[in-house]
């Protein structure tokens, strides 16, 4: 036996430790069998090797909302992304965002409501078709249980995406007010990429994501993310500025998805 994994998911105060499915099969199998197994002189069906610490430790993906500029709604990707294409070109994200059955071209994002309505009112004015869009992300609170020689602290880790998502809004932003330059932008997109990459891998070599649908969502999180980034620093269409934004975008749309993947609350062992 390599060890026992739980994973206890806290989303918007309530709590999910086991869910039906497969889940309720691992309880089943590994927790009411074998104290009945005990009891009756069977021998347990799961046993944590004795040279292994299990270790609690805490770890919270903080929620966020993003105010995206919205530049028009479609009802399928093919007509969208002739206008995506072009806010690209003129140093936009041109994001494509698929939700509630449209595809949605977003030109920028903003943590504050207040800039986002600002800057909509000035293309307002120009006579551009903007509305402000949210993108929001629900805080996810996670409990793991695991061998600590294996799993990573994963608190470091949630708080390094979440700065990235910051970071390349800062950089783009930055670029466009020609306070940093595009050498020492793609520095510093590296180097995330870079750290993202080692805490995929990290997460990876623990060996759990094979019975857990939440670690398995973390690897998808930060591989995907390190791809998005890697994007950015190396792709040569459009600007380096509208690329970052577009990562922005991206970044935040995969957290979105893992929150919602962990909501699940699925946990297993390995």
């Amino acid at each position: 036996m390599a060890g026992v994994l739980l994973i206890v998911v806290t989303v918007l105060g309530l709590v999910y430790i086991l869910s039906a499915g497969v889940a309720g099969k691992w309880m089943a199998d590994n927790v009411i069998a074998p104290i009945f197994g005990v009891f009756s002189g069977a021998e347990p069906s799961a046993t944590p090797n004795p040279t292994q610490k299990q270790a609690e430790q805490k770890a919270v993906f903080n929620g966020f909302t993003l105010y995206c500029l919205q530049m028009g709604v479609f009802d399928s990707e093919a007509n969208a992304k002739s206008l995506a294409d072009s806010l690209k070109r003129q140093g936009a994200a041109g994001y494509l965002l698929d939700a509630d059955g449209y595809v949605r071209v977003l030109l920028s994002a903003y943590d504050s409501e207040q800039d986002a309505k600002a800057v909509r009112d000035r293309l307002i004015e120009q006579e551009m078709d903007c509305t402000v869009y949210t993108m929001n992300c629900d805080k996810l609170e996670l409990t793991i249980t695991a061998d600590e020689s294996r799993l990573p602290r994963i608190q470091p880790i949630f708080d390094r995406y979440a700065q990235a998502i910051g970071k390349c809004s800062d950089l783009a932003f930055a670029l466009d007010d020609n306070t940093s330059t595009e050498d020492e932008a793609l520095v510093e997109i590296r180097d995330m990429a870079q750290k993202m990459k080692e805490d995929a891998k990290s997460i990876e070599d623990s060996g759990y994501a094979g019975g857990n649908d939440v670690v398995r969502a973390m690897i998808t999180l930060f591989t995907e993310g390190t791809k998005a980034l890697n994007v950015a620093a190396e792709g040569t269409q459009n600007s380096l500025s509208a690329r970052l934004k577009y990562a922005q975008m991206q970044l935040a749309g995969l957290a979105i998805d893992f929150v919602k993947t962990a909501q699940n609350g699925l946990a297993g062992i390995r």
